[in-house]
């Protein structure tokens, strides 16, 4: 008679700790479904706090051109900018998402 535990595939064989797996998983929710949006929602708050203030920078600008050459300047000027921005913080939420895709369960 063989044991059963002995052939590994009785009780005992390959099990999965069920407080570990449940951590794991715990682990993983809260970095996919809480921390995660909690950053990319504190990143476009920040993010639309500083474009509104450059916002009203430019409008400040604007209204104190003298002529049509010093407002296409300003408005080439914050154009520029704006595109700048929008660009770097795409690659900082782009880089956020893929380190939580690729940030293993502790």
């Amino acid at each position: 008679m063989t044991n059963v535990s002995s052939t590994g595939y009785g009780a005992g064989a390959n099990s999965i700790d069920p407080a570990n797996a449940a951590a794991s998983f715990t682990t993983w929710w809260n970095a996919t479904f809480l921390r995660l949006p909690l950053t990319v929602a504190g990143e476009t708050l920040r993010f639309t706090a500083n474009r509104l203030q450059a916002q009203a920078e430019y409008l400040t600008r604007v209204n104190h051109c003298a002529n049509v050459p010093e407002f296409m300047e300003a408005q080439s000027q914050f154009m520029r900018k704006a595109t700048d921005d929008y660009g770097v913080e795409t690659g900082r939420l782009m880089e956020e998402v893929r380190a939580a895709i690729t940030r293993k369960a502790a």
